[in-house]
């Protein structure tokens, strides 16, 4: 599918009406798919019960798509857990041994047949994905880019942190479920497929916003995966992955890598996460696009360049992209667009690494500073990134939440000579 110059506003309100006049109303209360382990052949389906008769297991049930014939296949969930805070219960199913690149049909108990598609374990078509950051300050933003990203098309969506701003209160459990309903009415693709999302953590799914400050010092991070959950007890619970210690690697056959990286919000930047981040690079040598998403950005738009967590992240993390030959880096926390000249070194470099972001998905956009050498492209605006990964680059527009497309460029994929 080519991409659109600019969604018809009328498309994007065909999709909301429908989407939230459809089966959706009366059903599971939150929805989210995901992957912990290979896209092609898995796929995790979480789903919510409010309420004190909500059962200890529910029961899903699945089959090849297209087949009205074939038999359904039962699979009970995990046992229930508790969502933080409310009398609400999480249950969750990973299907395993299914088909690459193949749609199948879902339903819970009696409810609703929805679908999903695997991914296909060889690129040999474009696949499309979108890109974000900085998710929720109010529900009308955010529903509306989450309408605008469903209808685009993606195969999968990627959030790097700050997603319902609950900053994990006690308090705010009905916005983070809120959040999650919100999920589960507006993230249907065209087709009717149910988009898997990958989400990392940020400093807002952290309590205290920034739980390790001056007050706190860096000497006493949570080393167990009780002490994470009690400091982000949202993002543990209801996120297969990245899951325990809130960074991972999601690898999609052999094309593509998702590294899934925590700045300094459940755990340190230096120290084992960066060790951990050189043997991913490491061991993924030869995959063409591997591509680092977190929250903190190295290249700010609006914060201080000098701020502690951004020098950190260029301190441990951009030399290893710059050694490894990374070409695109998704950052976010700055509540605004921006895209870097390619850099190496912190200089501009014809093989480089391109930093896209700054989250801006649903949330109050900020005034970026242009005058920052490294930008080439800023602007105060919601947007999220629609890529299209081909075997030699990706293409990329960045996207308002009307449609309007206002950024477009490539990065070519690694080549062998890089991978080092």
């Amino acid at each position: 599918m080519p991409f659109p110059a600019r969604l018809p506003r009328l498309t994007v309100l065909i999709l909301a009406i429908g989407i939230t006049t459809s089966l959706f109303a009366a059903d599971v209360d939150g929805l989210i798919l995901t992957w912990r382990r290979d896209p092609s052949t898995t796929m995790v389906i979480d789903w919510h019960r409010n309420g004190p008769d909500a059962p200890a297991s529910e029961t899903l049930s699945h089959r090849p798509a297209g087949d009205p014939t074939a038999p359904w296949r039962e699979v009970a969930s995990e046992p229930a857990r508790d969502f933080p805070y409310l009398d609400r219960k999480i249950y969750r199913v990973e299907l395993a041994g299914l088909a690459p690149d193949s749609r199948h049909e879902f339903r819970v108990g009696d409810g609703p047949v929805r679908v999903f598609a695997t991914l296909p374990n060889r690129l040999e078509r474009p696949l499309r994905f979108i890109v974000g950051g900085d998710m929720m300050h109010h529900e009308k933003h955010y529903s509306q880019m989450n309408r605008t990203a469903a209808a685009l098309d993606p195969a999968f969506i990627v959030w790097g942190g700050d997603l319902a701003y609950e900053n994990g209160r006690p308090d705010e459990a009905g916005r983070m479920a809120r959040f999650v309903d919100i999920m589960r009415d507006t993230f249907v693709a065209p087709d009717g497929r149910v988009i898997p999302v990958l989400a990392g953590v940020g400093n807002h799914e952290v309590r205290g916003y920034f739980y390790y400050g001056k007050d706190r010092g860096r000497e006493n991070w949570p080393a167990t995966d009780a002490a994470r959950e009690k400091i982000a007890p949202y993002f543990y619970a209801l996120w297969a992955f990245p899951g325990h210690p809130g960074y991972a690697a999601l690898d999609i056959g052999d094309y593509a890598s998702i590294l899934m990286l925590d700045t300094d919000h459940t755990g340190p930047i230096e120290g084992v996460q960066t060790e951990w981040l050189v043997n991913a690079l490491k061991q993924r040598a030869d995959v063409p696009h591997v591509i680092p998403v977190y929250h903190v950005p190295a290249y700010p738009s609006v914060r201080d360049f000098e701020g502690e967590v951004s020098q950190s992240v260029r301190t441990h993390w951009t030399p290893l992209f710059d050694r490894f030959g990374i070409r695109v880096a998704f950052e976010n926390h700055d509540h605004a667009y921006k895209r870097t000249h390619t850099l190496r070194d912190g200089r501009p470099h014809p093989e480089g690494v391109l930093y896209i972001g700054d989250g801006a998905w649903g949330v109050g956009p900020r005034n970026p500073d242009p005058t920052r050498p490294y930008l080439v492209k800023t602007a105060k605006v919601n947007h999220a990134v629609l890529v299209e990964m081909h075997p030699d680059r990706l293409d990329m527009r960045a996207v308002r939440s009307n449609g309007e497309v206002i950024d477009e460029f490539s990065a070519p994929a690694r080549t062998a000579p890089a991978r080092r």
